[in-house]
């Protein structure tokens, strides 16, 4: 990216609507704005204010808008900031977008805006991700993740961990330089020991952050015609999956994402266990089993109506040590007899009598089953003040920062020279000054930035 050209885009979707926004940055935003002003147009140009432009080029009328100034520093990138708010006909957009380039500006790249803006110190690194992220959230829980990020919570503690390191190598530094110095090695182990644990609290929310940014996956498993798809369907809110009495009738996994209170959660519905006659068939179980094998947990289905069967049994064994919820379906049928409903010490190790009733074909008791869901996946509801990871990049950072702390720590203990002790803890710096954007290289840069949309 060229930081001193002046850019301009679109940082609206494209499509028809009421309004689209084009921003332009850099030391020629105002001049290039100017310049497509309509003889007698504002001279003052005032700053932070919106006012009403008529703008032309060669002559012609491309439309009249609402110009918004923002002066540097005090601006999104830092630089001098000209936004456009025109009406949302992609013709007359890509017009003025045309006309700014010809006036002497250029195409943004891809998250060029928020580049500049992490340039300029107005963002670190992990608020530019956190940016991207809120831009791409689906639901609560991921939006609101995004947000504390963007906020500095995430930098404030990476900040406040790294600031103790750098302590620590100082004194290191200097029991090496200068050996008159008189460093307490007792109270840098003790100091190694808590940071040590911060990075550990800190990279083992990974999971719990991971769910709430990238959502869920609940794979409806169990033995043919015990309800899957109707299930899947009413869960999903519409006939996504095909439904008939016919067992087997799913032959792959179908998929579809829904917001279960404020969780983006995938099911799928999946073809029953069972073995595959055809290679069409086989194809399908092979998907559904990897389908079950990639998700988060499963929804273990059983017939209430027909009792535990020998093929039922099968799936609770297959499926004991992985996450899930065991559900009886088709509470609005009568009941199978006691003998065939509760099959032997089967019943009993499955603590099947503890598991929900349901309908998929009424909805009965799904209100339960989806806090239920939320509750094993989510746990308790997210708080303002949780400090979550998010982002796998920042958590591959963080635990390589925690193993060069719980390294230096060891060598403290084992009484290793203060070079060793203070070369892991060196290590652990970088890697969180990685994090936050204070130590880069170019491909990082390139890696985070090339995800965002063009006009961000």
């Amino acid at each position: 990216m060229q930081t001193g050209d002046t850019i301009a885009a679109l940082s609206t979707p494209r499509g028809v609507g009421a309004l689209a926004v084009l921003r332009v940055s850099g030391a020629e935003a105002r001049s290039l704005v100017e310049r497509l002003m309509a003889p007698g147009g504002t001279a003052d140009f005032p700053v932070q204010r919106p006012f009403l432009a008529e703008l032309r080029w060669k002559g012609k009328s491309l439309d009249r808008a609402l110009v918004t100034y923002f002066r540097a520093p005090r601006s999104f990138t830092g630089e001098d900031v000209v936004e456009i708010s025109c009406h949302g006909s992609p013709y007359v957009a890509e017009r003025i977008l045309e006309a700014l380039y010809e006036a002497g500006g250029r195409p943004a790249e891809p998250g060029e805006f928020s580049f500049r803006a992490f340039l300029h110190g107005k963002l670190d690194l992990a608020q530019a991700e956190a940016l991207n992220d809120l831009i791409r959230a689906r639901t609560e829980f991921a939006a609101q993740a995004a947000r504390a990020q963007m906020e500095g919570k995430l930098s404030g503690e990476i900040g406040a961990v790294r600031n103790l390191l750098v302590s620590v190598f100082g004194r290191l530094s200097a029991a090496v330089d200068f050996v008159e110095e008189d460093v307490d090695f007792g109270s840098v182990e003790e100091e190694m020991e808590e940071l040590a644990g911060r990075l550990a609290r800190l990279h083992a929310s990974y999971e719990r952050g991971r769910l709430l940014r990238e959502g869920a996956c609940v794979a409806l498993v169990g033995a043919p015609n015990v309800g899957k798809s109707t299930l899947f369907n009413r869960l999903v809110g519409r006939d996504r999956a095909i439904v008939t009495d016919v067992p087997g009738t799913t032959r792959d996994a179908v998929s579809e994402t829904v917001d279960v209170g404020g969780l983006a959660v995938t099911f799928f519905d999946t073809a029953g266990m069972r073995k595959a006659r055809g290679r069409v068939e086989r194809e399908g179980v092979r998907r559904s089993e990897q389908a079950v094998r990639e998700t988060d947990l499963l929804l273990v289905l059983l017939d209430s109506s027909r009792g535990l069967t020998a093929r039922d049994t099968a799936v609770l064994e297959e499926t004991r040590n992985r996450s899930h919820v065991t559900v009886w379906n088709k509470c609005d049928l009568k009941p199978a007899s006691p003998s065939k409903s509760k099959k032997g010490a089967a019943f009993e190790e499955f603590r099947l009598a503890d598991a929900p009733r349901i309908s998929a074909k009424t909805g009965e008791g799904l209100d339960a089953l989806e806090r239920l869901l939320e509750e094993k996946l989510v746990g308790e509801p997210p708080r303002g003040d949780e400090l979550l990871l998010t982002n796998a990049r920042h958590r591959d950072l963080v635990g390589r920062a925690r193993e060069a702390v719980e390294r230096a720590g060891a060598s403290l203990k084992a009484r290793m020279s203060e070079e060793l002790v203070a070369s892991d803890v060196r290590l652990a710096i970088q890697s969180l000054g990685e994090l936050t954007g204070v130590i880069t290289t170019e491909d990082v840069l390139d890696y985070v930035f090339g995800n965002f949309c063009i006009g961000k």
